[in-house]
């Protein structure tokens, strides 16, 4: 198996990283200012002043991510990934060579995907989530094509292949696995590339979102570059300009996730003439989000995009510096594994008499994160997508213990097209928010949902999930009653504006 061979090879150099850092204690020193920052392929274009004001939200964000470091070099809730892509983007030099508590964050994030990659039998890993890891093995001069005997690239560009290209959701996935391929030096099919300039700059509601079509950007700008081709600059110009007119009179784009993916997008079409947006406004609206502690929503994942997009406006590069031989390292040979098996379970419909150890995941959902019986935490996210019909703004909490109060909760929010599905939701949550990934079992009369955040029902103790359907937001210190429980299942309930949705993980 693969995978042995994999965990016998890093056996010796994970039982010395785990010696190292049981003698080191984790040093809350930001020490982003000894580093170069990444060369600029274009000027940031903004006023001097706020130029400075960009570059001290970038520090005092990435400070307060630093400071936010457990004692094995990385950061729960599998967040380790987001930080060493916010951490490598805004530092040429990172990580540097005499730096040894970033070599240990590197070797952290070996270990945590190794470990899903071990798991991944019982629960597979996500497209989304092997993308951000294989983004952020490239910004930790790592080969994301040759991880330990595996390319992670061949398994992603393997699923895409598979793929009948639907619309919104799995866009923003098709987008992002397009920008991971197209970062380590894969070739994309003509197909994939149309479809790529279909989601950037087509109408349709289904994908006219400002995060979806400003990955997609990205992925097509990272092509535009790589192959020197003008032919896309017209396709790119046509989307940044749709993007460009949902900019609010503040400078954002919505809330925080949505600004800073299209800030991101943006400011990487500064060479595309024609398109006008006000960078000024963004810039300052960024700092306007951003707390006195230098946190953004006092989350890591919010944090790392908003550093990013500052990143990007001041140096016109942002994710795509960290292209596949960044590092000196990087460029040694690569050896050819596409024969082997994607690391997730391809889209399949489990009928009611196949055996219930058989899983649907979907490019959307999720089995993967936190381990049961971490310290209760909250987690906030914010999601508005734009379109062209009628939207509803959904909230949708997880609650995971018995008792609120001593409970971990998560909550999002977004705005989805009225009458879309609450299954449809829960997709779009789970690849926006490692907290919200979950697996099902498909039923001739459904989606049943056994897995979410990590935990998984056990009949035993009777352990199950429970969906409500609430009038507001839950309230930890007046749970809401079974009153309130989903009269039907998660593809028959319709969503409208102002639903309030809860996942309980609990005793019954």
């Amino acid at each position: 198996m693969w995978l042995s061979g994999a965990l016998a090879k890093v056996g010796s150099s994970s039982s010395s990283c785990s010696s190292s850092m049981s003698m080191l204690l984790p040093s809350f020193l930001l020490i982003v200012h000894i580093y170069q920052v990444t060369a600029t392929q274009a000027e940031s274009l903004l006023p001097e002043s706020i130029e400075a004001s960009v570059v001290d939200l970038r520090d005092r964000g990435l400070k307060w991510l630093v400071t936010g470091r457990n004692s094995e070099f990385g950061w729960d809730l599998g967040d380790t990934p987001r930080v060493v892509l916010a951490l490598s983007s805004s530092a040429s030099q990172w990580p540097a060579q005499n730096d040894l508590e970033a070599r240990l964050t590197v070797k952290q994030l070996e270990l945590e995907l190794l470990d899903k990659l071990l798991r991944h039998s019982v629960d597979p890993v996500t497209p989304a989530r092997v993308s951000y890891f294989s983004l952020a093995l490239n910004g930790a001069c790592k080969d994301a094509r040759n991880f330990y005997g595996h390319n992670l690239v061949a398994s992603l560009e393997k699923h895409t292949a598979d793929q009948d290209y639907p619309g919104y959701p799995e866009a923003f996935g098709f987008s992002l696995t397009a920008l991971v391929s197209c970062l380590s030096g894969s070739h994309l099919h003509r197909r994939q590339v149309r479809h790529l300039i279909a989601i950037a700059t087509d109408d349709e509601p289904v994908v006219d979102s400002i995060d979806t079509r400003s990955m997609a950007v990205m992925a097509l700008e990272c092509l535009r570059r790589k192959r020197h081709s003008e032919t896309l600059v017209r396709h790119i110009g046509e989307a940044l300009k749709k993007i460009a007119r949902l900019q609010q009179p503040d400078g954002t784009f919505g809330n925080i996730h949505t600004t800073t993916v299209a800030v991101q997008a943006m400011a990487l079409g500064s060479v595309v003439p024609g398109v006008e947006w006000n960078r000024t406004a963004a810039a300052l609206a960024l700092r306007t989000m951003q707390r006195p502690d230098g946190s953004f929503l006092d989350s890591v994942p919010a944090t790392a995009e908003a550093v990013i997009a500052a990143t990007t406006l001041l140096n016109g590069m942002g994710l795509l510096s960290l292209k596949r031989g960044r590092c000196s390292e990087g460029a040694e040979s690569l050896k050819s594994t596409l024969s082997q098996p994607p690391l997730w379970t391809t889209y399949t419909v489990v009928q009611a008499q196949a055996p219930k150890s058989q899983l649907d995941t979907t490019t959307a959902s999720s089995n993967n994160s936190p381990a049961p019986g971490a310290l209760p935490q909250q987690s906030n996210s914010v999601v508005k997508l734009a379109g062209d019909t009628t939207m509803a703004s959904v909230k949708y909490w997880i609650w995971i213990g018995p008792t609120p109060l001593t409970a971990q909760i998560y909550n999002i929010s977004l705005s989805v097209p009225v009458n879309t599905t609450f299954f449809a939701v829960m997709r779009r949550a789970a690849e926006l928010d490692p907290n919200f990934e979950f697996s099902s079992t498909v039923w001739p009369n459904g989606h049943y949902v056994h897995t979410i955040s990590g935990h998984r029902e056990q009949p035993i103790g009777y352990h199950y999930w429970l969906l409500y359907h609430l009038p507001t937001d839950p309230d930890p210190a007046a749970p809401p009653p079974t009153t309130f429980v989903a009269p039907a299942g998660v593809d028959k309930l319709l969503v409208q504006d102002r639903d309030v949705y809860l996942f309980w993980y609990k005793k019954l």
